[in-house]
């Protein structure tokens, strides 16, 4: 696969750094996970962080994800075959456990 833009593919593989478990990610973290220069990465996250994909704690001067990724997450999750797949089989769990299921519509 031939990259077209290097620095969007740069910030999206800093986002992949956080994965579920992961909340915050001090700058050497993400430096050490992505193998990118410190400059590099401190651009990036300046950037992600302007967009709002990421915020920095002020406390601990750590990176967590922003909310906006949870508008792309919800837009997937709302967009995805899975969810119509699955769609039947959580009716019958809700009908056969008397479960509630936020995933229905």
């Amino acid at each position: 696969m031939t990259v077209q833009n290097r620095s969007l593919e740069r910030g999206l593989a800093i986002l992949d750094c956080f994965r579920p478990g992961v909340g915050l990610l001090s700058h050497r973290e993400v430096v050490e996970r992505r193998g990118l220069p410190k400059p590099t990465v401190t651009r990036l996250l300046l950037t992600l962080q302007q967009c709002g994909y990421v915020e920095q704690d002020a406390a601990s001067r750590a990176w967590r994800l922003g909310v906006p990724v949870l508008s792309l997450a919800r837009a997937l999750s709302v967009s995805s075959p899975l969810r119509e797949a699955m769609a039947p089989i959580s009716v019958f769990s809700v009908l056969t456990t008397n479960e509630k299921s936020h995933d229905l519509g």
